[in-house]
C-alpha cells in the first residue's frame, strides 16, 4: 500500500462562517437526553489531514470556497479500487465544497473511505463532491460524530454513508479478501479492496449523528445510510432524485449503543458480536416534518434498526423495496405516515415493524401500502412484537388499498406474542378495494388479548370479484368489544364474497354497541362472509354479548346468499338487548339467509330482550337457527329465538339441552308474517321443558303452518303460554308433545272419578299416611302464596339434574343435586299407577312445614 503521490500544490485556508445557534434535545418517554452537539454558530470549514502514523497521504488544496481533496492510499499496495483518506478534522461551512478530486483517472475507483482521527465532531453545512469518481460509493467515518446543517449537499455518484463507527470491516472477517480500517491512528489497518461489510464499535455508548433541515438528495439507484449512536432527523429530507428509468434507492439508518457491528446493507447485528436487548440499540428520531422518500418509478428501500424508533410528525415513503423497521420500541405519532406505493413497472413494497417491546400509533398516525397501476398490487403490512403490546389510538389508521385501476390490495398482519394488542378512539385496521380491483388480502391477528374500545374498528371492504381473504383473530386470553366499536367484513360492489370472519378467543366481550359483522350490501352480487367463533382448541370458555345495538351479525341486501355463525363455546350469554342475528333484505330468491349454530357445553342464557334472530324481508327464505345449550338454556325478561320471513318460509329452529330448556316472559318463534310461504319448524328436545307466560309459534298466513315438536321427560306449562302453529289462510301446523310427564295448567279435562266432600277429607286427613287411596286435605297458610297471581310455588321436587351453578335464577321446579348424583324416583301409588304419591316426592316433614297452617296431627 501507498500514498497517491499526483498531488498538486499543498494549501489549506479556512473559509465562510454562517450563523445559526444549535442546541438538540431528544425526549425519548420520560427521558431527556441533550445531544453533544451545541455550537455558537455554524462552522468554519476545517479540513486538516493526519499527519504522523496516521498519514495515509491524504493532502487538500484551496481553491476560493472549495477544498480539493488529494493523494491518499489505495488498497493492494497502490493497485487497489479502494482509495483511503485520514482527516485530523472535517468541516464544511454553509457555501463552500469539500471536492475529492481524481488526479488519477485511470485508475478505477469503487469506494472512497475516509476517517477523521482529531476527537472533534464533522459539522457538514456545505457540499461534499465526489463527481470526478463516476459512480464510486463514499464512506465518512468519525467516531466523534457527526451533523448535517440545513445547506448541506452531497454531489456523490454512488452510494454515501456516514458512520460514527470505530472501524469499517471490510467483507467477511475470515474471508479471502477480509480487511479492517480503523479510525485510531494507533490500530493496525489492513486496507483491501473488498467492499465494506459491517461498521463495527468499540465503545459503550456510540456518538450521535443529527441532520437539521438538511436535504439530502441521492443519485438514481444509490443509497445513503446514516449508522452511529442516537440518530435525529429534525425538518430535514433523504430523497431520492427521480429517473424513471432507474433502479431506487435504499436509505438505512442504523442506532446502536454498545460495542459490536452492525452489518452494512442489512444493520442486522452481525453474528456473535451483539444482540437486540434493551440497552444495545440506540435512538432513531425522525421528527418536525422530516420526510424519507424512495418512492421514483423504480421503488426504493428504507430500513431503520435502532433501539427506539420515534416518527413524529413526519413521512418515509418507498416503493417497491418496501420499509423495515427492527427495533426496540417504535412509537408513530401526531400524522406520522408510513406509507408505499406502486409504480407502473413494480408493486409496492411490503412494511415490516418488528419490536422486542411496544408499538405504538397515536394521533392519526397511519401506515399505507396502496396500488393504482391494472398490474401491480399493494404491498403487506406486517406489526410484530414479541415482548411488547401494539397500540392504536386517536384515529390511528393500518390500510393496505387498492384504488380503481390497481389490483390486489395487500394483507395486514399484527401480532404480539407475548402482549396485548388494543385499538382505541377510533383507530382503524382497514384492507380495502374499490370495483375495479382484482382481490384483497386478509386481516390476522395474535395476542394474548385484544381490545378494541370508543368506536375503533377492523374492517374489511370487498368491492372485487374475488373472494377476499379471512379475518383471522386468535386470542390467548380476552376478545373484548366495547363503545361501538366493531369488527367488520363486507362486500359492497364487487361479485365476489365477502371476507370470512374466524375468531379464535378463551373469552369474547361485545358490549355498549359493539358487533362482530359480516355483510352483502345491496349493490354487491356476491355472498356475505360467515362468522366463526370457537376456542384455540375446541369451545371458548365463555361469550358475552351485553347491551342494545351489540352483536354478531351476518346479513345480504343483494343477491347472494348471507353467511353463517357458526359458534361453540362453553357458556353463551346474551343480556340486556344483545343480539346474534342473521338477516337477509335481498330482492332476489337466492339471497337465502344465513343459518346460525350454537353449540355451548354448559348453558345458553338470553336474559332482558335478548335475542337470536334469522330474518328474511324478501323472496328468499329465513336461515336456520341450532342451538345446542349444554346443560340448559334459559330465556327470560321478554328474550327471545325467531325465525322470520315476510314473503318466504320460515327457517327451522332446533332447540337442543341435557337438562332443560325454560322460558320465562319469552318468545320462540318460526313464523311468516305475509305471502304463501309455510311457518318454520321448532324442535325442542331437553329432559325438562319449562313455559312460563311465553309464547311458542310457528304460524302462517297463507302457507302451512309449522310443526312444534317438544320432546322432554318432563313438560311444564303455565296457563298464560301459548304454543301455536295454526295458519290464518293457509293450512294449520302441528303441535306434538311427547313426554311422559305434562302439566299443561289452563287446560280443561274430565275427571276419572267423583271428588270426594271435604268434610269427608277432613275426618279422614291422615288416610294418605296410612296408605288409603284417598286423598288428604290440609289447610295452607299465606306461606303458599306465588310470587303473582296465577305464577308457580317454589317446590323441592327434583326434577332434573342441577349442577348447583345457577343459582341466581333458582326459583320455580328447581334442579337439586343429590348425593347420589341420581334423579329421585317419581313413585305412584301400589294399587293405581295414575295416582302419584306427593309424600314419595318430598323430604320428611315438608307437607307438615310447607302446607299446614299448624301441626296435622299426621305422622310424617
Amino acid at each position: 500500500m501507498g500514498p497517491d503521490n499526483n498531488m498538486g500544490t499543498i494549501t489549506h485556508l479556512p473559509v465562510s462562517v454562517n450563523k445559526l445557534a444549535t442546541v438538540l434535545f431528544l425526549i425519548f418517554g420520560s427521558v431527556l437526553v441533550e445531544d453533544l452537539f451545541v455550537f455558537a454558530e455554524t462552522p468554519t470549514t476545517t479540513i486538516t489531514y493526519t499527519t504522523g502514523a496516521g498519514d495515509l497521504g491524504t493532502r487538500t488544496i484551496t481553491q476560493d470556497h472549495t477544498i480539493l481533496i488529494v493523494g491518499g492510499t489505495r488498497s493492494d499496495q497502490g493497485s487497489g479500487t479502494n482509495l483511503f483518506h485520514s482527516f485530523k478534522q472535517f468541516n464544511v461551512g454553509g457555501g463552500d465544497t469539500a471536492k475529492f478530486l481524481n488526479t488519477t483517472p485511470s485508475l478505477h475507483t469503487d469506494a472512497i473511505l475516509s476517517r477523521v482521527t482529531g476527537g472533534s465532531l464533522s459539522s457538514i453545512y456545505g457540499t461534499i463532491d465526489t463527481s470526478s469518481y463516476p459512480g464510486t460509493n463514499f464512506f465518512l467515518m468519525n467516531p466523534a460524530g457527526i451533523v448535517f446543517g440545513p445547506s448541506a449537499i452531497l454531489n456523490v455518484s454512488g452510494s454515501v454513508a456516514f458512520t460514527t463507527a470505530d472501524y469499517l470491516r471490510l467483507a467477511n472477517a475470515n474471508g479471502s479478501n477480509a480487511g479492517i480500517f480503523h479510525a485510531n491512528t494507533t490500530a493496525t489497518n489492513l486496507l483491501t479492496s473488498a467492499s465494506v461489510a459491517a461498521f463495527g464499535f468499540l465503545g459503550e455508548n456510540p456518538v450521535a449523528i443529527e441532520a437539521q433541515g438538511t436535504t439530502l438528495a441521492m443519485q438514481p439507484g444509490q443509497s445513503i445510510s446514516l449508522v452511529g449512536g442516537n440518530i435525529t432527523v429534525q425538518s430535514g429530507m433523504l430523497i431520492d432524485k427521480a429517473d424513471p428509468s432507474a433502479p431506487g434507492n435504499q436509505v438505512y439508518i442504523g442506532s446502536i449503543a454498545s460495542p459490536g457491528e452492525l452489518l452494512a446493507g442489512t444493520l442486522a447485528p452481525a453474528e456473535n458480536i451483539i444482540r437486540q436487548f434493551p440497552g444495545t440499540l440506540g435512538t432513531v428520531h425522525i421528527s418536525h416534518e422530516s420526510k424519507i422518500d424512495t418512492s421514483n418509478q423504480n421503488g426504493g428501500t428504507i430500513r431503520i434498526r435502532g433501539g427506539h424508533l420515534v416518527v413524529d410528525n413526519s413521512k418515509i415513503f418507498a416503493g417497491s423495496g418496501g420499509i423495515s423497521f427492527d427495533t426496540t420500541s417504535i412509537s408513530l405519532k401526531n400524522s406520522a405516515l408510513i406509507g408505499t406505493y406502486t409504480t407502473a413497472t413494480a408493486n409496492a413494497g411490503d412494511i415490516t415493524l418488528r419490536a422486542a417491546r411496544d408499538i405504538k400509533m397515536d394521533s392519526h398516525a397511519r401506515v399505507e401500502s396502496q396500488t393504482f397501476v391494472a398490474s401491480r398490487d399493494a404491498g403487506n403490512i406486517t406489526f410484530r412484537t414479541s415482548q411488547g403490546n401494539v397500540t392504536l389510538s386517536n384515529d390511528a389508521t393500518i390500510t393496505s388499498q387498492a384504488f380503481t385501476g390497481g389490483r390486489n390490495a395487500g394483507s395486514i398482519e399484527i401480532e404480539a406474542q407475548n402482549g396485548d394488542i388494543r385499538l382505541e378512539t377510533s383507530s382503524l385496521i382497514f384492507p380495502s378495494t374499490d370495483r375495479e380491483a382484482k382481490g384483497i388480502g386478509g386481516v390476522r391477528i395474535t395476542a394474548n388479548n385484544l381490545e378494541l374500545s370508543q368506536a375503533s374498528r377492523i374492517d374489511s371492504d370487498n368491492k372485487t370479484t374475488q373472494v377476499a381473504s379471512p379475518i383471522d383473530i386468535l386470542v390467548r386470553g380476552r376478545l373484548r368489544l366495547t363503545g361501538g366499536s366493531e369488527i367488520e367484513s363486507t362486500t359492497t360492489l364487487g361479485k365476489a364474497r365477502a371476507a370470512d370472519m374466524i375468531i379464535k378467543a378463551s373469552e369474547i366481550q361485545i358490549l355498549e354497541g359493539s358487533k362482530l359483522s359480516a355483510n352483502a350490501e345491496a349493490a354487491s352480487t356476491g355472498a356475505g362472509g360467515g362468522i366463526s367463533i370457537q376456542g384455540l382448541v375446541g369451545s371458548s370458555d365463555s361469550v358475552t354479548v351485553d347491551g342494545p345495538g351489540s352483536g354478531i351479525f351476518t346479513g345480504t341486501k343483494g343477491i347472494g346468499p348471507g353467511g353463517a355463525i357458526d359458534l361453540v363455546t362453553r357458556s353463551l350469554s346474551l343480556q340486556n338487548g344483545g343480539t346474534i342475528s342473521a338477516e337477509t333484505t335481498g330482492t332476489s330468491a337466492s339471497a337465502i339467509g344465513g343459518s346460525i349454530n350454537i353449540t355451548a357445553t354448559d348453558q345458553v342464557t338470553l336474559t332482558d330482550g335478548a335475542s337470536i334472530t334469522a330474518r328474511s324481508t324478501g323472496p328468499a327464505d329465513a336461515g336456520t337457527i341450532s342451538i345446542n345449550a349444554g346443560q340448559q338454556l334459559d330465556l327470560m325478561g321478554k328474550s327471545s329465538i325467531t325465525t322470520e320471513a315476510k314473503q318466504a318460509s320460515g327457517g327451522n329452529i332446533n332447540l337442543q339441552a341435557t337438562d332443560r330448556i325454560r322460558l320465562v316472559d319469552s318468545t320462540l318463534s318460526a313464523s311468516v308474517s305475509d305471502g304463501p310461504g309455510g311457518g318454520g319448524n321448532i324442535s325442542i328436545d331437553p329432559k325438562l321443558v319449562l313455559f312460563q307466560n311465553s309464547t311458542v309459534l310457528a304460524q302462517a298466513d297463507q302457507g302451512t303452518g309449522g310443526r312444534i315438536a317438544i320432546r322432554a321427560d318432563s313438560f311444564v306449562s303455565d296457563a298464560n303460554t301459548v304454543v301455536n302453529a295454526d295458519a290464518g289462510r293457509g293450512v294449520n301446523g302441528t303441535v306434538t308433545i311427547q313426554s311422559p310427564t305434562s302439566n299443561l295448567s289452563g287446560t280443561v279435562g274430565q275427571l276419572v272419578s267423583k271428588t270426594s266432600p271435604p268434610q269427608v277429607l277432613l275426618q279422614n286427613r291422615c288416610v294418605a299416611l296410612a296408605g288409603g287411596e284417598q286423598s288428604t286435605f290440609l289447610l295452607a297458610g299465606r306461606d303458599t302464596l306465588p310470587t303473582e297471581p296465577g305464577g308457580w310455588l317454589n317446590s323441592p321436587i327434583s326434577m332434573e339434574h342441577w349442577t348447583g351453578k345457577d343459582t341466581e335464577h333458582a326459583s320455580g321446579l328447581m334442579a337439586r343435586k343429590t348425593e347420589s348424583k341420581r334423579l329421585p324416583s317419581i313413585a305412584t301409588h301400589k294399587n293405581d299407577p295414575t295416582i302419584l304419591s306427593l309424600r314419595r316426592l318430598t323430604p320428611p316433614g315438608f307437607l307438615v312445614r310447607a302446607f299446614a297452617t299448624g301441626s296435622t296431627g299426621c305422622p310424617s
